[in-house]
């Protein structure tokens, strides 16, 4: 399950911000940028531990599974493109 308490966003943990000195502006928005990805990894852990509490038997393209596991794929997509950005 996901810790509800979130920790405090960590702008070393974008790839920007480990090698380059950066201005307070840019410091903000890859803070912001840090924090946008982690929640949308944690939407994507919830949106799979929803996708696990239906059964595993056949399911149509109009069941909710395929619903929620096209959605969780968009998600990491968001998050992955995101994680890449430059600020």
């Amino acid at each position: 399950m996901i810790d509800k308490q979130n920790p405090p966003p960590s702008p070393i943990a974008h790839k920007s911000l480990a090698d380059v000195p950066v201005d307070q502006e840019r410091k903000n928005r890859l803070i912001l940028l840090d924090a946008a990805s982690r929640k949308l990894a944690e939407a994507e852990e919830m949106l799979s531990e929803l996708i696990e509490t239906y059964p595993k038997d056949g399911g149509s393209a109009c069941h909710p599974v395929s619903g929620f596991t096209s959605t969780a794929f968009q998600v990491a997509r968001l998050r992955k493109a995101l994680v890449r950005s430059s600020v």
